[in-house]
């Protein structure tokens, strides 16, 4: 007889935890409002945005049963959505999957968009306003349609991909990698030990810095385009490429410095480490590379 109450105990407590591992689907359209500004928190899960032809905020998803409610709020001509979690969840156990939130959300392409999450993940496409993205742990995936955009993580991944045209861009994260694809225009990117792997089409103003994680840079400047990339122990290569050329200084303390570009090259090594100068064609573009121990390598091809 206690044998039959424990198993029958035990599957109350399956059934019990199988209802609150639950999700509770969640719907709500509001208007946008008259300035246009948008912003969106998650904690954990997923954030998917897209953009649509109405000048609504359309909220789908899934809610775990860790979340308290989603508050959408209308105040000075915006929206703000935010995912509340329950007080007695904290952030123990298996609280982080009680507590996702899969939210998908369509909205004007052309509102101001802030984004925000800690673990969820967060995916963006199609919105052309000032856009500013942040995440915690989460990775970032987003399109580079607007002329505006800034996308900080402290260590999740980073992935942005252009189109070419002409942006403002900054990228920055701690330990997550930061991959840029198809970037055109003024560009920022910083890491501590991820990664940087960029390329450029048309780049005008390239600022990109290192503390211990690998540079990767290649493709195209404008006719008179800076690129500048600078690391303390990462290695940085650059395969670049100008319309009229460009002038090139690579500097290391104590990396190897090597080139696979013909022209005029001076290059020398003393007490401050080794340097390479040189001039591609007509030089009217600018490349300056320098890591204190890694390598640099400055290349066209």
């Amino acid at each position: 007889m206690n044998h039959k109450w424990m198993l029958l105990a035990a599957a109350l407590l399956s059934t019990a935890a199988a209802a609150a591992d639950t999700t509770t689907p969640y719907s709500k359209q509001v208007p946008v409002g008259a300035q246009d500004r948008v912003s969106i928190s998650n904690v954990a899960g997923s954030l998917d945005i897209t953009t649509w032809d109405r000048k609504e905020v359309d909220i789908q998803g899934e809610l775990g049963s860790g979340v308290e409610r989603v508050d959408v709020t209308q105040h000075e001509g915006g929206v703000e959505v935010r995912v509340v979690m329950k007080d007695n969840d904290g952030w123990s156990g298996d609280s982080w999957k009680k507590g996702s939130a899969n939210l998908r959300i369509r909205l004007p392409a052309t509102v101001r968009l802030e984004a925000s999450t800690v673990s969820a993940s967060l995916i963006l496409a199609g919105v052309r306003g000032k856009t500013r993205l942040k995440s915690v742990s989460g990775d970032i995936h987003s399109d580079v349609a607007s002329p505006d955009l800034e996308v900080k993580s402290v260590s999740g991944d980073i992935e942005l991909n252009g189109s070419g045209s002409p942006s403002r861009l900054r990228a920055n994260s701690v330990s997550g990698d930061v991959t840029l694809n198809k970037i055109a225009g003024e560009l920022e990117a910083k890491s501590v030990s991820g990664d940087v792997e960029i390329a450029m089409q048309a780049a005008d103003d390239v600022r990109v810095s290192s503390v211990s994680g690998d540079i990767s840079l290649q493709g195209g400047l404008t006719k008179e385009g800076e690129l500048e990339a600078n690391s303390v122990s990462g290695r940085i290569r650059a395969v670049t490429q100008a319309p009229s050329g460009y002038h090139y200084e690579a500097r290391s303390f104590s990396g190897r410095i090597k080139t696979c570009l013909a022209g005029e090259v001076e290059k020398s090594k003393g007490s401050g480490g080794s340097r390479l100068d040189g001039t591609l064609g007509g030089g009217g573009a600018t490349v300056r590379l320098q890591s204190h121990s890694g390598s640099v390598e400055v290349c066209d091809h």
